[in-house]
Protein backbone atom coordinates (compact mmCIF):
# COMPACT_ATOMS: atom_id res chain seq x y z
CA UNK A 1 0.00 0.00 0.00
CA UNK A 2 0.99 3.79 -0.51
CA UNK A 3 2.23 5.30 2.47
CA UNK A 4 0.35 7.97 4.46
CA UNK A 5 2.95 9.99 5.47
CA UNK A 6 4.65 10.36 1.67
CA UNK A 7 3.83 14.01 0.88
CA UNK A 8 4.38 15.63 -1.96
CA UNK A 9 5.85 19.06 -1.20
CA UNK A 10 5.63 19.85 -5.08
CA UNK A 11 2.08 19.78 -4.84
CA UNK A 12 1.34 21.61 -1.99
CA UNK A 13 3.77 24.32 -3.37
CA UNK A 14 1.97 24.74 -6.38
CA UNK A 15 -1.34 24.53 -4.70
CA UNK A 16 -0.31 27.49 -2.72
CA UNK A 17 1.00 29.80 -5.10
CA UNK A 18 -2.73 28.88 -7.42
CA UNK A 19 -4.92 31.55 -7.95
CA UNK A 20 -8.36 31.46 -6.51
CA UNK A 21 -10.26 31.51 -9.86
CA UNK A 22 -9.81 29.22 -12.48
CA UNK A 23 -12.19 30.94 -14.90
CA UNK A 24 -13.73 34.85 -15.15
CA UNK A 25 -16.23 35.84 -13.17
CA UNK A 26 -16.33 32.01 -11.21
CA UNK A 27 -15.08 31.92 -7.29
CA UNK A 28 -15.15 27.92 -6.77
CA UNK A 29 -13.14 25.60 -8.80
CA UNK A 30 -16.04 22.93 -8.78
CA UNK A 31 -14.59 19.08 -9.33
CA UNK A 32 -16.80 16.10 -10.05
CA UNK A 33 -15.64 12.85 -8.51
CA UNK A 34 -17.06 10.70 -11.03
CA UNK A 35 -16.74 6.53 -10.57
CA UNK A 36 -17.52 3.27 -8.90
CA UNK A 37 -17.15 2.55 -5.33
CA UNK A 38 -13.72 3.98 -4.58
CA UNK A 39 -15.00 7.59 -5.86
CA UNK A 40 -18.49 6.77 -3.47
CA UNK A 41 -16.89 5.18 -0.46
CA UNK A 42 -19.49 3.16 2.47
CA UNK A 43 -20.29 3.25 5.84
CA UNK A 44 -16.79 2.18 6.43
CA UNK A 45 -14.91 3.87 3.83
CA UNK A 46 -14.56 7.39 3.55
CA UNK A 47 -13.34 7.27 0.27
CA UNK A 48 -10.24 9.43 -1.46
CA UNK A 49 -12.44 12.51 -1.77
CA UNK A 50 -12.38 13.19 2.41
CA UNK A 51 -8.70 13.38 2.32
CA UNK A 52 -8.69 15.51 -1.18
CA UNK A 53 -11.04 18.12 0.90
CA UNK A 54 -8.51 17.99 3.61
CA UNK A 55 -5.39 19.18 1.09
CA UNK A 56 -7.68 21.87 -0.89
CA UNK A 57 -8.92 23.35 2.89
CA UNK A 58 -5.20 23.17 3.80
CA UNK A 59 -4.36 24.81 0.26
CA UNK A 60 -6.83 27.74 1.23
CA UNK A 61 -8.36 26.87 -2.24
CA UNK A 62 -11.91 27.99 -3.01
CA UNK A 63 -13.94 24.64 -4.35
CA UNK A 64 -16.92 22.72 -4.52
CA UNK A 65 -17.61 19.10 -4.80
CA UNK A 66 -20.28 18.76 -7.43
CA UNK A 67 -22.40 15.14 -8.08
CA UNK A 68 -26.11 14.36 -7.61
CA UNK A 69 -25.22 12.19 -4.35
CA UNK A 70 -24.62 13.55 -0.53
CA UNK A 71 -24.30 9.89 0.63
CA UNK A 72 -21.83 7.19 0.97
CA UNK A 73 -23.15 3.89 0.03
CA UNK A 74 -25.42 2.21 2.53
CA UNK A 75 -25.10 5.28 4.69
CA UNK A 76 -22.41 7.98 5.65
CA UNK A 77 -19.40 7.04 7.96
CA UNK A 78 -18.42 9.86 10.21
CA UNK A 79 -16.52 12.59 8.44
CA UNK A 80 -14.99 14.57 11.36
CA UNK A 81 -14.65 18.71 10.78
CA UNK A 82 -11.66 20.08 9.86
CA UNK A 83 -10.28 23.25 10.31
CA UNK A 84 -14.25 23.88 11.89
CA UNK A 85 -15.77 22.96 8.64
CA UNK A 86 -17.93 20.41 7.42
CA UNK A 87 -16.93 17.79 4.55
CA UNK A 88 -18.66 18.45 1.48
CA UNK A 89 -19.97 14.74 0.10
CA UNK A 90 -21.44 15.99 -3.06
CA UNK A 91 -19.91 13.14 -5.36
CA UNK A 92 -21.07 10.97 -8.61
CA UNK A 93 -19.68 7.74 -6.86
CA UNK A 94 -22.02 4.44 -7.68
CA UNK A 95 -20.85 2.02 -5.68
CA UNK A 96 -20.50 -1.39 -7.65
CA UNK A 97 -21.45 0.41 -10.85
CA UNK A 98 -19.90 -0.81 -14.32
CA UNK A 99 -18.43 1.78 -17.09
CA UNK A 100 -21.69 1.75 -19.56
CA UNK A 101 -23.68 2.47 -16.57
CA UNK A 102 -22.41 5.52 -15.50
CA UNK A 103 -21.78 6.69 -19.15
CA UNK A 104 -25.55 6.09 -19.80
CA UNK A 105 -26.77 8.00 -16.76
CA UNK A 106 -23.84 10.81 -17.14
CA UNK A 107 -25.87 13.51 -19.41
CA UNK A 108 -28.93 13.80 -16.80
CA UNK A 109 -26.91 13.86 -13.81
CA UNK A 110 -24.70 16.58 -15.54
CA UNK A 111 -28.84 18.55 -15.62
CA UNK A 112 -27.62 19.49 -12.12
CA UNK A 113 -24.86 20.65 -11.92
CA UNK A 114 -21.75 22.57 -13.79
CA UNK A 115 -18.49 21.67 -13.39
CA UNK A 116 -14.64 22.59 -14.20
CA UNK A 117 -12.29 19.79 -12.98
CA UNK A 118 -13.34 15.72 -13.69
CA UNK A 119 -11.63 12.96 -11.01
CA UNK A 120 -13.08 9.59 -13.43
CA UNK A 121 -11.70 6.39 -11.58
CA UNK A 122 -14.09 3.64 -13.36
CA UNK A 123 -13.40 -0.04 -15.07
CA UNK A 124 -12.85 -2.37 -12.13
CA UNK A 125 -16.38 -3.49 -12.10
CA UNK A 126 -16.30 -4.35 -15.95
CA UNK A 127 -13.59 -7.22 -15.55
CA UNK A 128 -15.42 -10.60 -17.25
CA UNK A 129 -18.33 -8.99 -18.49
CA UNK A 130 -16.17 -6.80 -21.23
CA UNK A 131 -13.37 -6.44 -22.77
CA UNK A 132 -10.59 -3.85 -22.54
CA UNK A 133 -11.45 -1.93 -25.99
CA UNK A 134 -15.14 -1.79 -25.19
CA UNK A 135 -14.52 -0.64 -21.54
CA UNK A 136 -11.78 2.48 -23.57
CA UNK A 137 -14.75 2.84 -26.16
CA UNK A 138 -17.01 3.29 -23.03
CA UNK A 139 -14.70 6.38 -21.52
CA UNK A 140 -14.31 7.50 -24.85
CA UNK A 141 -17.77 8.50 -24.79
CA UNK A 142 -17.39 9.70 -21.29
CA UNK A 143 -15.21 12.10 -22.24
CA UNK A 144 -17.31 13.17 -24.80
CA UNK A 145 -20.13 13.88 -22.91
CA UNK A 146 -17.88 15.78 -20.25
CA UNK A 147 -17.34 18.20 -23.40
CA UNK A 148 -20.76 18.49 -24.38
CA UNK A 149 -21.31 19.75 -20.93
CA UNK A 150 -18.48 21.82 -20.34
CA UNK A 151 -15.55 22.60 -23.86
CA UNK A 152 -12.86 23.27 -21.02
CA UNK A 153 -13.24 20.81 -18.68
CA UNK A 154 -10.04 19.37 -17.58
CA UNK A 155 -10.22 15.46 -17.31
CA UNK A 156 -8.58 13.52 -15.19
CA UNK A 157 -8.85 9.66 -16.00
CA UNK A 158 -7.48 7.43 -13.28
CA UNK A 159 -5.58 3.89 -14.31
CA UNK A 160 -7.08 0.85 -12.41
CA UNK A 161 -4.66 -0.37 -10.03
CA UNK A 162 -4.93 -4.22 -10.47
CA UNK A 163 -2.36 -6.11 -12.08
CA UNK A 164 -4.19 -8.84 -13.62
CA UNK A 165 -5.81 -9.12 -16.82
CA UNK A 166 -7.56 -6.99 -17.87
CA UNK A 167 -6.53 -4.38 -16.39
CA UNK A 168 -3.09 -3.62 -17.86
CA UNK A 169 -5.20 -3.75 -21.13
CA UNK A 170 -7.78 -0.85 -19.86
CA UNK A 171 -4.22 1.14 -18.65
CA UNK A 172 -2.67 0.60 -22.17
CA UNK A 173 -6.22 2.19 -24.03
CA UNK A 174 -6.85 4.55 -21.56
CA UNK A 175 -3.58 5.82 -22.44
CA UNK A 176 -4.11 6.07 -26.05
CA UNK A 177 -7.59 7.55 -25.36
CA UNK A 178 -6.06 10.56 -23.34
CA UNK A 179 -3.25 10.93 -26.39
CA UNK A 180 -5.58 10.81 -28.87
CA UNK A 181 -8.32 13.09 -27.00
CA UNK A 182 -5.82 15.75 -24.95
CA UNK A 183 -6.01 19.13 -25.63
CA UNK A 184 -4.81 22.73 -24.74
CA UNK A 185 -8.69 23.96 -24.23
CA UNK A 186 -9.81 20.37 -22.65
CA UNK A 187 -6.66 18.61 -21.29
CA UNK A 188 -7.19 14.65 -20.52
CA UNK A 189 -4.42 13.47 -18.12
CA UNK A 190 -3.77 10.13 -17.10
CA UNK A 191 -3.27 9.45 -13.35
CA UNK A 192 -1.90 6.46 -12.67
CA UNK A 193 -3.01 5.32 -9.49
CA UNK A 194 -1.13 1.77 -9.89
CA UNK A 195 2.18 3.69 -9.37
CA UNK A 196 3.40 2.65 -5.69
CA UNK A 197 0.58 0.16 -5.02
CA UNK A 198 2.47 -3.28 -3.54
CA UNK A 199 0.26 -6.71 -4.19
CA UNK A 200 0.34 -10.03 -2.45
CA UNK A 201 0.29 -13.52 -4.16
CA UNK A 202 -4.02 -13.66 -4.07
CA UNK A 203 -6.39 -11.07 -5.54
CA UNK A 204 -9.04 -11.82 -3.40
CA UNK A 205 -6.81 -11.61 -0.14
CA UNK A 206 -5.60 -8.27 -1.51
CA UNK A 207 -9.05 -7.26 -1.20
CA UNK A 208 -10.12 -8.55 2.30
CA UNK A 209 -6.90 -7.16 3.93
CA UNK A 210 -7.43 -3.61 2.71
CA UNK A 211 -11.34 -3.53 2.71
CA UNK A 212 -11.22 -2.36 -1.26
CA UNK A 213 -9.22 0.47 -0.49
CA UNK A 214 -5.95 -0.64 -1.64
CA UNK A 215 -4.79 3.27 -2.73
CA UNK A 216 -4.52 6.83 -2.19
CA UNK A 217 -6.21 8.39 -5.06
CA UNK A 218 -6.20 11.73 -3.43
CA UNK A 219 -2.43 11.86 -3.86
CA UNK A 220 -2.39 11.41 -7.33
CA UNK A 221 -4.90 14.09 -8.38
CA UNK A 222 -3.77 16.52 -5.86
CA UNK A 223 -0.84 16.48 -7.79
CA UNK A 224 -2.03 16.80 -11.21
CA UNK A 225 -5.40 19.23 -10.32
CA UNK A 226 -2.79 21.89 -8.91
CA UNK A 227 -0.52 21.35 -11.83
CA UNK A 228 -3.32 21.82 -14.49
CA UNK A 229 -4.42 24.96 -12.50
CA UNK A 230 -1.19 26.12 -12.41
CA UNK A 231 -0.92 26.12 -16.39
CA UNK A 232 -4.20 27.87 -16.56
CA UNK A 233 -3.03 30.83 -14.85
Amino acid sequence: MYNRSRVNSIAFTLFAVTVMTVMTGQTAIKILPLGDSITQGNTAMRSYRYELWKKLVDANIQHQFVGSLTTNFTGNPVFPTYKNLNFDNHNEGHFGWKVHELRDNLSNWLKGYTFDIVLFQGGTNDAGTENASQIVSEMKDIVGILRAANPKAIILLGHPFQEWAPFPAIRTGMDQLAAQMNTAQSPVIIVKLETGWVSIRQPQARRQSTGFIPILPEKHYWRLISLQLRNRI
